[in-house]
């Protein structure tokens, strides 16, 4: 924590910003290697599905630290900025967990541009998250 403290003071990118960064990619390297060799395989579900169902796992530990953290609820202990990357999480799952497998969607769009959507969604919460690295 005081590394990623000093990176975020010595930077200016502000706490939240290096802090979700740096632990997404850090805790999210075995769903990355997986998803890779899953998309280079050709099975573009398998991914998605190892992406949704790590994020899933993770809110459901939250949820059980939640329930018996006893100082009340940890989202009143979180910052706004949290919060809005929190949301941008789950937009994120929400996403790819819409299905898009009729004949008129795969026609239209397909993988590439439901990538492309989904990579476009996090450069915007990152966006977001370094422009509000001065707000609480």
């Amino acid at each position: 924590v005081s590394s990623v403290e000093s990176i975020a003071d010595q930077s200016g990118l502000g706490r939240t910003f290096i802090g979700t960064s740096l632990l997404a990619f850090t805790t999210s390297f075995p769903e990355l290697f997986s998803s890779i060799i899953a998309i280079r395989t050709g099975h573009f579900q398998l991914a998605v599905g190892n992406i949704v169902g790590s994020n899933c796992m993770n809110m459901l530990i939250f949820a059980v630290m939640d329930a018996i953290w006893k100082e009340g609820s940890l989202w009143a202990h979180l910052s706004r900025k949290n919060l809005i990357a929190a949301a941008f999480v789950v937009t994120s799952m929400l996403f790819l967990g819409i299905p898009w497998q009729t004949k008129f969607v795969k026609r239209l769009a397909g993988d590439r541009l439901r990538l492309g959507l989904l990579l476009f969604l996090n450069l915007v919460s990152y966006l977001v998250l370094y422009l509000l690295k001065g707000n609480r």
